[in-house]
């Protein structure tokens, strides 16, 4: 996956935790881009940033819930 410039988001602390939280709810919440804007109230190239972040993190593992997520949202 390449970002353009206006892309390259640093993770901020409470980005990732809005993933984690709509993650939780339906792990195919950052499958569709314009249901996740509404959903995370945030902007298009952020889900991009998200999605990518979420799987880098091992958060999500083709779009399921990894054990580590499952364990941090108990």
């Amino acid at each position: 996956m390449r970002y353009s410039g206006h892309e390259w988001f640093p993770c901020r602390y409470a980005w990732l935790p809005k993933a984690v939280r709509a993650l939780a709810d339906d792990p195919g919440a950052l499958r569709d881009t314009e249901g996740a804007v509404e959903r995370l109230g945030i902007g298009k190239n952020m889900v991009r940033k998200d999605r990518f972040k979420s799987f880098y993190s091992e958060f999500l593992l083709n779009f399921e819930m990894s054990q580590l997520m499952t364990a941090l949202v108990d």
